[in-house]
This record gives C-alpha cells, structure tokens and sequence, in this order.
C-alpha cells in the first residue's frame, strides 16, 4: 500500500526559519491541514485571552487534560476533532478557517 502523503512531524516544524508559531510563515510544502490547526490555534490562543480564561480553566470546561490543550497551542500536535469541537462550544464561535483562504487557487493547483 502507498504511503500518504501528510504531516511530518509536529505541525510547528512548518513554520519557517525567523516565524513563529501559529503566525507563520510556513514552507511552500506545507499541507492544509497544518494550516487549519494553526488557525485552530491562533483562534483558540485568542478566545481564551479575550475570555481572561487561564489554560488550566479552559481545559476543564474543554474536558482535557492542561497539557494537551497547551501542546495544541503550541503546535506540538494537531487538534483532533472532539478538542476542536470542545473549543468551538467554550468559545462560541467558529475555529477552522475558510478553505479559500488557505489552499491554491484552482487555477494554481496541480492536475
């Protein structure tokens, strides 16, 4: 069976030299999903700051442990979906990005 292509490694290891984490820039090669969870966290990093919630707070009205909502945000791994869903109900508003914002243009991508 063929290999996937995907992530390699944490998705901050995208982040090019001189960036930052969920900020950017990021290689040429990163894939979509990198970006979505550096959305997921640059959005969530926002929301609790707005809210004056502390990680440990918002972790335990997330259902998760501190140190996994912390990793998320720090972009040591990838949002899985209960996590992103659990961040979207505490914040009350939507994490992912709009696609169009963040892939090619159809005009650019590959065939």
């Amino acid at each position: 069976m063929a290999r996937r292509p995907g992530t390699r490694g944490e998705p901050r290891a995208y982040v090019v030299a001189g960036g930052s984490w969920p900020e950017g820039p990021f290689a040429a090669d990163t894939p979509p999903e990198v970006r979505y969870a550096a959305a997921v966290a640059s959005g969530l990093r926002a929301g609790l700051v707005e809210l004056g919630l502390p990680n440990t707070t918002a972790a335990i009205r997330m259902g998760l442990a501190r140190p996994s909502l912390q990793r998320i945000l720090a972009g040591h791994v990838m949002p899985d979906l209960r996590s992103l869903a659990a961040a979207e109900v505490l914040l009350g508003r939507r994490l992912t990005p709009d696609p169009a914002r963040l892939l090619p243009s159809p005009r650019t991508r590959e065939s």
